[in-house]
This record gives structure tokens, C-alpha cells and sequence, in this order.
């Protein structure tokens, strides 16, 4: 039903029609839940809401993937406002920590994975994980990108060094 509303939406131009409208009065980004009320206009906010949940639930999963992706030291993209959305969308009781609960349950990790990640980032040691202990993995990453871009361009800097040696 809700496919068949979003197909007629945008086929029937109306959506074009408002984004156009929105130009004209230089409008030129949208967030999604204004994406949504433009594409579905008669959808009652709690479903937008429910739809908007599934996006933050979506983005958090993501996230915490790239999270577990960082500790194996593959490469990743990850940036501080992710870790800012992944609070938001799984820290269910507020408190500005991830559980293990929570990372099982709303993160949809299994409890192992959940403890490994919590045993690799958890500095203080409460069996939980802060924003500033999770930020840190990012600063981590931030240090080895540095660290590696400096030898690739002592690397590369080293046959320039050789050729002025030998034309001397």
C-alpha cells in the first residue's frame, strides 16, 4: 500500500512540482523527514516518525559495523556524527552510554561481539561505552591515517633524494 503511494506520488508529479516550488524560494537542501512530507503530504507524522525511526535504526546498524571494521584496522569511513547518531538511535535509556544490553538488543549485535567491542574501548573499565571513549577510536584512526601518509611521502620523496645525490 505504502509502495503504491510512493509510486503514484512521484509519478504524478506533484513531487516535482513542490520541489520546484521549494527552489523558487531557495530552499536547496532537504532533511529526509522534509524529503518525506514532500513525497507522501497526507502521511500522518507518527508514520513518518515510524519511518524515520527505521532510518536511524538502519544508519546505527551501519555504523556499528564500521565501528568493528576500525578495531580489525580495516579501512573504514566513519566520523563523528555518526557516532553522534549511533547514541541517539540506540542509547535507549539516555544515560550517554551503550550497554551491553544495548548494543545486543538495539545495535543488534551478538553479546560476544558486544563484549568484544566493549573490552576494546571501554578506558574506564564500567563495562560500558561513552561517546568520548567511542569518539577516541576515530582519533585513533585519525593518528595511523597521518602516520602512514607521512611514509608514503618519505617513500615517495626518497628516489628525488637519491637522483640529486647522484647528480652531485
Amino acid at each position: 500500500r505504502v509502495l503504491q503511494h510512493v509510486s503514484l506520488s512521484i509519478t504524478g508529479g506533484h513531487v516535482r512540482t513542490r520541489l520546484e516550488d521549494l527552489l523558487e524560494t531557495g530552499t536547496t537542501k532537504l532533511s529526509l523527514r522534509a524529503l518525506c512530507c514532500v513525497v507522501w503530504p497526507h502521511i500522518k507524522e507518527a508514520d513518518i516518525e515510524t519511518c524515520m525511526g527505521w532510518c536511524r535504526a538502519y544508519q546505527a546498524q551501519s555504523t556499528l559495523q564500521e565501528v568493528l571494521r576500525a578495531i580489525r584496522e580495516e579501512d573504514v569511513e566513519l566520523d563523528v556524527e555518526d557516532i553522534d547518531e549511533l547514541f541517539e538511535a540506540i542509547d535507549s535509556n539516555g544515560d550517554g552510554q551503550l550497554s551491553l544490553d544495548e548494543l545486543s538488543n538495539m545495535g543488534h549485535l551478538d553479546i560476544s561481539t558486544a563484549r568484544r567491542l566493549v573490552d576494546r574501548l571501554d578506558s574506564d573499565a564500567n563495562g560500558s561505552l561513552s561517546k568520548a571513549e567511542v569518539k577516541s577510536l576515530i582519533h585513533q584512526l585519525d593518528i595511523a591515517f597521518k602516520e602512514q601518509f607521512k611514509a608514503a611521502f618519505a617513500a615517495a620523496q626518497m628516489p628525488q633524494k637519491e637522483m640529486l645525490q647522484q647528480q652531485h
